[in-house]
């Protein structure tokens, strides 16, 4: 499948995880990406190796979401790439901080929100000059927006705020014919999330999806690239949750 050729696509966090899957998947399908990273430089290395060595086109740019300068600085650097405006944005960079609400400091709270929401607002606010006519916006929310875990209040919210920047910014572009999602993962094998038997926070979390088991890090570049694709050019301000059934 081939559907993306020539398009730009800014993939934020994807030196690994959902966001290596999701590059690897739109260079798959045509796509020239851009990841950014913060501190896994060597991470992002092999996944533009990787994608380099099928014949795409990637490259990998070291930005700090909760930086203030470094989204504008991170758009620049994609525009010079490629002398070209961006078709697709995938806000995938995030961190789970968590921590009981009587105990943890608010420091827990800034660190979820710093990058969760204003990164994600931030980068997109950089983005939106230079996205192109019927461009795609695909945020990764959770599905703990919708079901809650103890200790993850803050996590929760700031993935329930990403659900509504996305609904907000879906009217907001539709000018444009630029579309705006969210896609929603459960429990998805991660380094952030690992599926281990000794983890047993796993095994709890298995107990709770009406399919048992953990979904993988391609599941959700599966999603984000049907909505980065044509043939989703009508759907926008959508939540798209891939998590087993566990918020059915």
């Amino acid at each position: 499948m081939s559907n993306l050729n020539n398009k730009i696509a800014l993939v934020t966090g994807g030196s690994r995880g959902i966001g290596a899957a999701t590059a690897k998947r739109l260079a798959q399908q045509g796509a020239k990406v851009a990841i950014s990273y913060n501190n896994s430089k060597e991470a992002a290395d092999l996944v533009v190796s990787e994608i380099k060595a099928k014949g795409g086109e990637a490259i990998a740019v070291r930005a700090n979401g909760a930086d203030n300068q470094a989204p504008q600085q991170l758009i620049e650097a994609v525009i010079q790439e490629w002398n070209a405006g961006i078709d697709i944005l995938v806000n995938n960079a995030g961190v789970f901080a968590t921590g009981n609400l009587a105990e943890s400091g608010v420091e827990v709270y800034d660190q979820n929100f710093n990058l969760n929401v204003r990164g994600v607002y931030e980068t997109t606010r950089a983005a939106v000059p230079h996205l192109n006519e019927q461009g795609r916006v695909i945020n990764i929310g959770s599905s703990i927006a919708h079901y809650a875990f103890p200790g993850a209040s803050a996590y929760g919210a700031t993935k329930a705020a990403v659900a509504g920047l996305s609904r907000s910014w879906a009217k907001e572009l539709a000018p444009r014919q630029i579309t705006v999602n969210t896609v929603h993962p459960g429990s998805i094998n991660t380094e952030m999330n690992p599926d281990i038997p000794e983890n047993d926070f796993a095994a709890y979390q298995k107990t709770l999806n009406p399919l048992g088991r953990y979904g993988s890090p391609d599941d959700i570049a599966a999603a984000v690239s049907y909505l980065a694709s044509p043939d989703a050019g009508f759907v926008t301000g959508s939540e798209l949750t891939v998590d087993g059934g566990l918020t059915a």
